[in-house]
């Protein structure tokens, strides 16, 4: 006996009656033994209706029913249990004999022979195979743009939550399977196949037309929250894990104190980078209420000590409790696909605050000064200091809100003509500074806003050596029908923007001409949109969000909506995001806005390594590079073992500038290039790599095998520490 499982996801469109609903949620048994089948008589009134139709009236000739019609109906009869009826009125079965003469016959035996059926005549011969070089006529049509379905733009914005989760999902998944790959290699944890299989597959089942686009019924997102809860759960876990047993393989040099704890800090992307951390850090259960409390430092393995943003207790500490600590700090040149290691020690170290901002809620870096207006909370000015241009020419990141009902396909469409219903503009209700501890980092303002019986909190954040300007958002969204955009009037003008889009780019104009290009008044793009003349630019960053609106010297993105069908409650509650204005110089290719997109989505992974407790073999040094693929424009998709062999890995890769790549394997773990492959992992014709160099074609999604050593990975040492 065998049990099967049916899984059902109703969309909007469904209508499900008890009977089906008890079928879904059981699981049924298929056996061998015969089956018993009772069939009771139905009428059309006994079946469910969903419409309503007027009375139907039936007029038949009398019919005649001579020996041999009866004789049908009587073997139709037999087959079955009852006769059927239409609303209780037995049915007939007519038949009239068939004369068929010679000819017919004929026909129907012989159809070649037939007048009727002449023969066919023979297949002309296949055309030659096309010449490959051979260049398309310049008089047949072509289609520079996307397919864009000029219909469905509120699913960019629907059910934020979905999209929120989906992202988070694959950075999660991909940063999971990259260290568990590596603790395989390194420290040989068995890979985890199946657990990643299963995280992916409920990924991609989420991934249902009316769930990510957010036009399901209500109780499909109860079921599907749970599950991108599983699949973070999983996937944290899974990277945690991995990144520890990675760190405990580590050769490190003595501590600078005898409380000292290892912090790794791990970067999941191929290029190097810095940026800001935090970890926690926890003291020993005081002895005595007496006891002084402590600070921490964090240095380098040499023991230079390094800035700290931070130091605030998460928690008061007793003589049973230990004190929790978040501390931030500013790990710079952290390798590609690699990890560098820092200490992290209790000292006394005297706490003062240091004032962030000062009373015109001013934020400024050596790239940036940024001021934000104390009446309305909006940005009156972005000042580019390295190119001593005002970055915008008008209110910036100004929250504005539109009426937006009138649709049929409520959860569908956003209504075209939402801009002529603008609603009242957001209301301050409060701005503040936020001050920093032993440290100037980063420095913030929050600002706190209203739309209808929303509210909107907004962290400006601006740290040391960053060229972007972040906004860190939480909003208890409590509106129907509404549409919330945020808009940034820039100081120069464009007559085409570039959106990021899977493994690519696509240019849009900005001044729409055709008919078709007007339809483009909402268009979806991932990370980025970026409006550039050229000589300059800015890019709006997302870490969730789909919706865009440019216009030639504007960049607007769509924020929340508020449907009420098939959800009636759709996107009501609590909402996390972070966007971001980035300017700079040249178009998004030389600013390397690719680059700052993945590195908003997918930040540093810093952890606190405990001490090897499972005698692993520490041949690792502090700092490496595991994975570097030699080119600014290749961007690495995903890199795991094989599903044809355990002592081979998938590494795949995609170009992202539009332009030749030369990919220039290189890591610290001795693996080795192979050859191409694709998406299914099988033997390409394609172009062989030349031992570990290979080219990339533009746009070009690439996979290759890549083969380890075990004896070469485990003789990996750092040459100074061995010595």
């Amino acid at each position: 006996m065998q049990d099967l499982e049916a899984n059902y996801t109703p969309d909007a469109a469904s209508s499900v009656s008890a009977d089906v609903s008890n079928i879904v949620n059981e699981p049924q048994n298929i056996t061998n033994e015969p089956q018993t089948f009772n069939a009771e008589p139905q009428t059309i009134n006994d079946l469910p209706q969903t419409f309503e139709r007027e009375p139907q009236t039936f007029e038949r000739e009398p019919q005649s029913i001579n020996d041999e019609t009866k004789s049908i109906s009587d073997k139709a009869k037999s087959i079955s249990h009852e006769p059927l009826s239409i609303n209780d009125e037995p049915l007939s079965i007519s038949a009239e004999p068939q004369n068929i003469n010679a000819e017919s016959q004929s026909i129907v035996s012989e159809p070649q022979n037939a007048k009727l059926f002449p023969p066919l005549p023979p297949l002309p011969p296949l055309p030659p195979t096309p010449d490959p070089t051979h260049q398309t006529p310049p008089t047949l049509p072509s289609w520079h743009s996307d397919l864009y379905l000029e219909f469905h733009r509120g699913c960019y914005t629907t059910h934020a939550d979905q999209k929120r989760d989906n992202r988070r999902a694959e950075t999660l998944l991909y940063r999971a399977e990259l260290l568990t790959s590596f603790a395989t290699l390194v420290a040989s944890v068995p890979y985890p196949k199946v657990q990643l299989e299963a995280a992916w597959k409920q990924v991609l089942f989420n991934q249902f037309h009316d769930i990510l686009p957010g036009s399901s019924v209500a109780s499909v997102f109860v079921d599907a929250n749970d599950a991108w809860n599983q699949v973070f759960a999983d996937a944290i876990f899974l990277a945690r894990g991995a990144l520890e047993a990675i760190g405990q393989c580590m050769l490190l040099p003595p501590p600078p104190h005898p409380q000292a704890q290892t912090v790794m800090v791990f970067n999941s992307l191929t290029w190097e980078r810095s940026e800001i951390v935090t970890v926690v850090a926890q003291q020993q259960p005081m002895q005595s209420q007496q006891d002084e409390e402590l600070n921490w430092q964090v240095s380098d393995l040499e023991g230079q000590p390094i800035n700290l943003q931070s130091c605030l207790s998460t928690n008061v500490p007793t003589t049973s409790q230990p004190k929790a600590c978040l501390v931030s700090f500013l790990a710079e040149n952290i390798p590609a696909i690699g990890y560098r290691s820092f200490w992290l020690y209790p000292h006394n170290q005297s706490v003062q605050n240091v004032p962030s901002v000062t009373e015109s809620f001013v934020l400024e870096n050596e790239f940036l000064r940024v001021t934000i207006n104390p009446e309305t909370g909006d940005l009156s000015s972005v000042l580019d200091k390295v190119q001593q241009r005002e970055v915008l020419n008008g209110p910036g990141n100004q929250l504005q809100a539109f009426k937006d009902s009138g649709q049929y396909w409520d959860a569908w469409n956003i209504d075209p003509n939402y801009a002529q219903f603008p609603l009242p503009p957001a209301e301050l209700i409060h701005i503040s500074a936020i001050p920093q501890v032993m440290g100037t980092l980063e420095r913030c303002v929050q600002v706190d806003r209203t739309i209808g019986q929303s509210t909107f909190r907004q962290t400006y954040s601006l740290q040391q050596g960053a060229k972007m300007l972040k906004m860190q958002t939480r909003v208890d969204w409590q509106e129907r029908h509404t549409l919330v955009k945020v808009s940034f009037p820039l100081n120069l003008e464009a007559d085409y923007a570039t959106y990021e889009i899977p493994c690519g780019v696509i240019q849009r104009t900005t001044k729409p001409e055709t008919e078709a290009e007007k339809a483009q008044w909402e268009v979806p793009a991932m990370h980025w949109a970026d409006l550039s003349d050229g000589n300059y630019g800015v890019s709006l960053l997302n870490d969730c969000k789909y919706g865009y609106d440019v216009k030639p010297n504007q960049l607007l993105l769509t924020l929340l909506r508020g449907a009420e069908w098939p959800d009636p409650d759709a996107d009501k509650g609590q909402h996390f995001f972070t966007y971001a204005l980035y300017p700079h110089a040249g178009d998004w290719k030389a600013a390397q806005s690719v680059k700052h997109g993945y590195e908003l989505n997918m930040p540093l992974m810093a952890q606190v390594i405990p001490a090897n407790g499972d005698d692993r073999p520490q041949t690792l040094p502090p700092t490496a590079s595991l994975l570097d693929l030699g080119a600014d424009n290749l961007v690495l998709m995903a890199f795991k073992q094989s599903e044809d062999s355990p002592d081979e890995w998938i590494l795949r890769c995609y170009e992202c500038h539009g332009e030749d790549a030369q990919l220039t394997f290189h890591s610290d773990l001795g693996l080795e290039l192979g050859e191409r492959v694709d998406l299914l992992e099988r033997s390409t014709d394609l172009q062989t790599t030349k031992g570990q160099t290979a080219t990339v074609r533009p746009w070009e999604i690439a996979s290759f095998r890549v083969s380890s050593q075990q004896s070469a990975v485990s003789q990996i040492l750092n040459p100074k520490l061995k010595s």
